[in-house]
């Protein structure tokens, strides 16, 4: 299990190639990776969080995800409240698809989770 992050801290990550190579080395922060997220919604008008946070663990690192009492990773909480300040008028949290999508006008406002 990865040390707790600390929210605001860039983290050195290595980057993987398409071959699992590593490309190279860079400082990442809990909003490189909420930026990361809001651009997959962007381009896939949702975003799953169990994939997300299986990709964020292997493309930017350990200190961005944990794994939680079921043994799945899941996405560190720093990570969630960039990702949130970033997202809160754009984005809501489907919970039964366990998924974040484009809000709709059919949304509630002022409300990030819809069932």
């Amino acid at each position: 299990m990865a040390l707790p992050a600390v929210a605001g801290t860039a983290y050195t990550t290595a980057i993987t190639g398409p071959r699992g190579g590593m490309v190279e080395e860079q400082q990442v922060t809990a909003g490189d990776v909420a930026r990361w997220m809001a651009d997959q919604i962007a381009e896939h008008g949702l975003l799953d969080q169990a994939a997300a946070a299986e990709t964020i663990g292997r493309t930017f690192g350990t200190a961005f995800v944990y794994e939680n009492r079921n043994g799945t990773w899941a996405i560190a909480r720093h990570v969630l409240a960039a990702f949130r300040k970033l997202t809160a008028d754009t984005v809501v949290w489907e919970r039964s698809a366990q998924l974040w999508r484009h809000r709709m006008p059919s949304d509630p406002p002022g409300r990030r989770q819809v069932d």
